[in-house]
């Protein structure tokens, strides 16, 4: 299995950074059978905040031998070095001689290092736009140099809403990069102050510089219009916010350089762009459809006094914007040449599986953590969640034995995950039935599949009970099995999640055994049993409370299989659990070998030992408390 290594020097906000950890979320979510590790080599200047709103573990490397042993841990190891303007190979040259890694480097300043020219071991070098492609293959006549425009993973935007702003009689615009000797001039400010336009401007700055450059900016007072100077904002959800509220970004550099990632963002937010007549940045711009070049300062004020003056025109160049950026730009056809390079240099053969990405209820990302959305919970209310793909002949058994349970209030949530059988029509047709028992329903239909982790993932964000329940399509719940469970709850105020046994069945649903639920022997755990390969946890009924603070962290959107064991291991790590050994379940078996056997085939397997290996490692480095589970008496 192919291991892959970002390497990085500094983690201060910039362009590289944020490009490199695009890349790593578009690999981990298109491509998730690759591991990847990102690893920065210097704390000088770190901006922790920033890379945790990117939501990419990151870890520091002490010197260069704690990576080499790390790379050399590792099978099939592929390095991708984020190069910066200062940075130096002499860490690639250590690489090199002491692992077998192929080593991608990624040119992300467009700036001559000539150094680097001696280093000729390099598998790709990597530049992100054409313009710099040419410029490479002459500073570096003797390295492969490949060009791979930057991109962003669009899906992380969808949902963060913009910041409200009164924009009558206004126009609202903004830019972002570091205010240094490159990209920032007085000149551009005085523009910005001084343009005469129909209504007036207001022109929001995002960033800072180095040696309190930004402390002395000059903006003269009582100007015609106004900018303000933000400063720089580490949290990824905040500067998406502003940016989202802007009608367009202006965006001006004193010379050539590589793709702005800025650029990138605002696009991925569908607000158009206006910039300077500057490589390589205009490679990106398709004028009248996600923006204009603009040759001088009056020509970008005819440009802006035109969208003024027509509305319409501005409001269909946003939605042209962002159709563009999705099928153009995005970062999952960055992904795509990424992953086409690694499978050449190491010559992997085998078909690569590729994850479709989420084009809906997305993620929001809040620094380190997942943030969920917040809805109002009803404190009596248990909710069943429910993800299906190809299961329109198993939904009739499902929904029946729900219609069935006596307990009220009950919400229903089922996801679609992207079906080609008639799931999508008897789903929503069931809708009508649901309501006359008196249960609220919600129905969601995936773009794009997410898998089974994916799916019940996103659910999350539809759950308006205070007790769940996962269900999975082709099985079906015991009669009574909600109202059972819900009175475990209140004779048990201490617990926080219930698990319970099932009836094993076969694919006609006619009844057979008993499962191989269990509750741990007194001082072991969930974890304990699988690392014995017992199941512990698996068919069974799956339920958790309120009081479990982050339930998104129960679903590994990776996984398309062993779901429920990587439940059971993530929520005894949350609160006290209770085993019942009452069949509140109805597991519907199918035969080994079908395509509905996906928990039987070899690939199941090796995911649970994955699984079980991430426990492990997770509980060792943050020292997890784990929580005990006792059995109904």
């Amino acid at each position: 299995m192919i291991n892959i290594f970002h390497i990085i020097s500094s983690l201060g906000i910039g362009g590289a950074q944020s490009m490199a950890c695009e890349l790593y979320l578009a690999i981990d979510k298109y491509y998730h059978q690759y591991p990847q590790k990102f690893i920065y080599t210097s704390k000088a200047g770190a901006d922790q905040a920033f890379i945790f709103s990117y939501g990419v573990e990151c870890k520091f490397a002490k010197n260069n031998n704690w990576i080499i042993k790390k790379i050399n841990k590792s099978e099939n190891p592929v390095v991708i070095y984020h190069k910066l303007a200062s940075s130096n190979y002499s860490l690639l040259e250590s690489i090199r001689k002491h692992t077998n890694a192929k080593i991608i480097a990624i040119n992300h300043t467009l700036y001559h290092s000539p150094g680097w020219s001696r280093f000729k071991k390099l598998d790709r070098f990597i530049a992100v736009s054409k313009h710099m492609s040419k410029k490479m293959k002459k500073w570096y006549p003797n390295l492969n140099i490949l060009c791979i425009r930057n991109g962003v993973n669009q899906f992380r935007y969808e949902n963060i809403k913009p910041v409200s702003v009164n924009k009558k009689k206004i126009i609202l615009t903004g830019r972002v990069n570091r205010i240094c000797g490159w990209k920032f001039s007085q000149n551009w400010i005085k523009f910005c102050t001084d343009v005469k336009l129909p209504v007036k401007m207001i022109h929001q700055y995002i960033g800072s510089g180095l040696n309190g450059r930004n402390s002395r900016v000059k903006i003269k007072k009582g100007a015609r219009n106004r900018v303000e100077m933000l400063g720089s904002i580490s949290n990824f959800k905040q500067k998406v916010s502003i940016m989202k509220s802007w009608q367009v970004m202006l965006y001006e550099t004193n010379r050539d350089e590589g793709i702005s990632m800025a650029i990138l963002e605002s696009l991925a937010c569908g607000v158009p762009v206006l910039i300077s007549n500057n490589y390589g940045n205009k490679e990106v711009v398709k004028p009248g459809i996600n923006g204009y070049v603009f040759k001088n300062y009056n020509h970008a004020r005819e440009i802006l006094t035109d969208l003024i003056n027509n509305p319409k025109k501005l409001k269909e160049l946003k939605i042209t914007t962002k159709q563009h950026f999705k099928d153009n730009l995005d970062a999952k056809y960055m992904a795509d040449s990424y992953v086409k390079i690694i499978r050449e240099i190491t010559g992997e053969k085998k078909e690569v599986i590729k994850v479709n990405p989420i084009k809906e209820k997305p993620v929001i990302i809040k620094e380190k953590k997942i943030e969920i959305v917040k809805t109002k919970k009803d404190k009596n209310k248990f909710t069943i969640i429910t993800s299906s793909y190809n299961k329109a002949k198993n939904l009739r058994d499902w929904a029946d034995s729900i219609m069935i349970q006596n307990y009220r209030p009950l919400e229903v949530v089922i996801s679609n995950d992207c079906s080609t059988d008639s799931t999508r029509e008897i789903v929503k047709g069931l809708k009508p039935e649901f309501k006359k028992k008196g249960i609220e329903f919600k129905f969601v239909d995936n773009p794009e599949r997410l898998y089974c982790g994916g799916s019940y993932y996103n659910i999350i964000n539809y759950i308006t009970g205070s007790y769940t329940g996962v269900l999975d399509a082709d099985d079906m719940l015991e009669d009574g099995a909600v109202e059972y469970v819900m009175n475990l709850y209140k004779k048990n105020p201490d617990i926080y999640w219930i698990y319970s046994q099932f009836l094993w069945c076969n694919e006609k649903m006619e009844r057979g055994r008993k499962g191989l639920n269990s509750c741990p022997p007194k001082g072991q755990s969930l974890l304990s049993l699988g690392k014995r390969g017992t199941h512990g946890i698996g068919s069974g009924w799956r339920t958790f409370s309120y009081k479990i603070e982050r339930p998104d962290k129960l679903f590994d959107r990776k996984l398309y299989c062993a779901v429920d064991k990587n439940f059971g291991y993530r929520i005894e790590e949350q609160g006290p659990g209770l085993y019942t050994d009452k069949k509140l379940y109805i597991h519907r078996g199918h035969p080994i070998g079908s395509k509905d056997s996906v928990s039987s085939t070899k690939d199941a397997m090796e995911m649970w030992k994955r699984v079980i290996k991430k426990a492990e490692n997770r509980r060792k480095k943050y020292k997890k408390k784990i929580y005990p589970i006792r059995k109904e008496k």
